[in-house]
C-alpha cells in the first residue's frame, strides 16, 4: 500500500480549450513514487488531452507542471520522453515494416565506431528486455507478423527501455487477453516496486482492484476527487463520481422491436495450414438486434470478420429470404459496413480530409 513518498509529479489548474469546447477546466492531479494513480472518467472527461498535456503534445492555456520538484514545460514527446515521461497511447505507433528490436530503440540505435548500427547489441538487448516482461517474442520479428496484442505488448517494452521515472498507459489491456493481462500487471507492480509512478487509465474498472493505489476522477474536463482505491471506495462509489449521480441500474432493460433474420451464417470454417482457424461457425442477425461476438485474444473473432468479407467455399449465406453460394465480399458491400479492430491502418487514409 502506499507509504509516504515524496510527489514525483504535480499538475495544478490545468486547463485548455479548443474552439468551442473546454477540454480542461483547472484540473489538479499528483502522482507519487512508487505509485499506482489511475485517472477515470466517461468518453469525453478530458483523461487523453490531460494526458496530451503532461506529454507536450498540447500546451496548457493555463496552469503548471511540477516534475521531481522543478517546474517543467514539456516541449513534445521526445522532450518529455528524454526527461523520463513517457506514454502508451491506446492507437499504437511502432513501424511495421522493421524489426520489433527496431522499433524499441529506434532514433537510440547501439552504434559501432563510425556511427554503423550495432544490430547484434540492439537485437541482444531488445531480447533480453522481451524476456524480463516474460514474453514469447522474437526481437528479429518485423512488427507487421505480430497480433494487435503483441504490438501492444511491443510498445510497452519499448517505454521500459528508456527507463521512465513516468510511464503513462493508456487503455493498455483494450487488445490482451487474460494472461498477457497478468503479464501486464505483473510488469507494473515491478515497476511500482522500483519506484516508478504510473499513470493507468482504463474503462475496466475491475481491473483497479489488482493494481491501483489511487485514482482521480474527471467528469465534463473538471476534476471531482482524488481517493485511495480501498473498500471504502471502489467501483460503486468510482462510478457515481464519474457520471455525477446515483447508478440504481448498472443495466437498464431496453425496449427494442427485433424483426425477422436479414442476415445469416452457415458452416462457417477456415483452414490454414492444415490448422482451423474457426470451425462450423453459424449465426444469424435479426433487424434492430445487436449482435456480440465474444471471445479471448487467439479466439478467431478478427479471423471471422476477415473472412466474412472472402469468398469461402461451400458456404451458405442469407440475406433476407434470398439463399445463395455468393462471394460474400461482393454481397456484404451491399448491405453492411464493417469497423475493423484497427482504423489506422485498415481504414483511415490519414493523408486525406474527413470529407474525402
Amino acid at each position: 500500500m502506499l507509504k509516504d513518498m515524496d510527489n514525483l509529479l504535480r499538475m495544478e489548474k490545468i486547463s485548455k480549450s479548443f474552439p468551442g469546447v473546454k477540454a480542461l477546466d483547472s484540473v489538479h492531479f499528483e502522482l507519487k513514487r512508487g505509485e499506482v494513480h489511475a485517472i477515470a472518467g466517461e468518453n469525453g472527461a478530458g483523461k487523453s488531452t490531460f494526458m496530451k498535456v503532461l506529454t507536450g503534445i498540447y500546451k496548457q492555456d493555463e496552469g503548471e507542471i511540477y516534475y521531481k520538484g522543478n517546474l517543467f514545460l514539456p516541449e513534445n514527446p521526445k522532450h518529455a520522453q528524454e526527461m523520463g515521461i513517457s506514454i502508451i497511447h491506446q492507437e499504437l505507433n511502432l513501424l511495421p515494416d522493421l524489426s520489433v528490436a527496431n522499433n524499441i530503440y529506434i532514433s537510440r540505435e547501439p552504434r559501432k565506431v563510425r556511427g554503423i548500427i550495432d544490430d547484434k547489441e540492439m537485437n541482444e538487448k531488445a531480447q533480453a528486455l522481451l524476456d524480463s516482461m516474460g514474453l514469447s517474442i522474437n526481437a528479429q520479428t518485423e512488427v507487421k507478423d505480430l497480433s494487435i496484442a503483441s504490438r501492444q505488448m511491443v510498445e510497452i517494452a519499448k517505454a521500459l527501455s528508456v527507463h521512465s521515472d513516468v510511464l503513462v498507459l493508456d487503455e493498455p489491456t483494450s487488445s490482451l487477453s487474460l494472461s498477457e493481462t497478468e503479464t501486464l500487471f505483473n510488469i507494473i507492480r515491478k515497476l511500482r516496486d522500483e519506484g516508478v509512478g504510473i499513470i493507468y487509465i482504463s474503462h475496466r474498472l475491475e481491473e483497479f482492484d489488482d493494481i491501483v493505489d489511487r485514482v482521480t476522477v474527471l467528469r465534463d474536463g473538471k476534476y471531482i476527487t482524488t481517493q485511495p482505491w480501498s473498500k471504502e471506495y471502489n467501483i460503486p462509489q468510482l462510478i457515481r463520481d464519474m457520471v455525477g449521480r446515483e447508478m440504481n441500474e448498472e443495466f437498464p432493460k431496453r425496449n427494442s422491436t427485433i424483426g425477422d433474420v436479414i442476415f445469416e451464417v452457415k458452416n462457417l470454417t477456415r483452414v490454414v495450414n492444415e490448422k482451423k482457424i474457426f470451425d462450423n461457425v453459424s449465426f444469424s442477425v435479426r433487424s434492430g438486434e445487436v449482435l456480440g461476438i465474444a471471445g479471448l485474444v487467439g479466439a478467431g473473432r478478427t479471423e471471422l470478420h476477415v473472412q466474412l468479407l472472402e469468398r469461402i467455399e461451400q458456404q451458405v449465406v442469407r440475406f433476407g429470404s434470398r439463399e445463395k453460394n455468393v462471394p460474400l465480399k461482393r454481397r456484404l458491400m451491399q448491405f453492411a459496413m464493417e469497423l475493423p479492430i484497427s482504423q489506422r491502418t485498415a481504414k483511415i487514409l490519414d493523408c486525406f480530409s474527413i470529407r474525402v
